[in-house]
């Protein structure tokens, strides 16, 4: 099996296997780098994009409308701010299912498929399985 970084020969092919698994094939200007594995023809596509993560939290200790207008707040003008450089998607991962509720109904989030995973490349130079100790 061969690994190679995408090439403009390789994007329809590429397109097609995500297609063929429910997955949308990212506009160029999202791709941060682009693997593709092949034998004598395409195989699998590995496609690194930029997301950003939401992170919003208001204090529990506060009046509940007084957070609930922080909150509103916040995903208002951040969403106007991620406009501005260019952003035009969140991830946010939330527990409180009021909250998801909330997000949903008022603010127009949807569920993503699949399970959120996240792998931490880890140390100062992002090596992999670097242990320490």
């Amino acid at each position: 099996m061969n690994i190679k970084l995408i090439q403009a020969e390789d994007y329809e092919n590429a397109r097609r296997i995500c297609e063929a698994r429910n997955f949308p094939f990212p506009n160029s200007s999202e791709i941060v780098g682009a693997l593709v594995a092949t034998d004598t023809d395409l195989v699998g596509v590995g496609i690194v994009r930029r997301i950003y993560e939401s992170i919003i939290a208001v204090d529990p200790s506060k009046e509940k409308a007084t957070q609930a207008a922080a909150f509103k707040g916040l995903i208002q003008q951040g969403r106007f701010y991620s406009s501005l450089k260019g952003v035009n998607e969140w991830h946010c991962f939330v527990e409180d299912q009021n909250v998801v509720k909330t997000l949903k109904s008022t603010f127009g989030f949807r569920e993503c498929r699949g399970t959120p995973l996240i792998i931490n490349f880890g140390g100062e130079h992002g090596q992999v399985g670097t242990e320490t100790g």
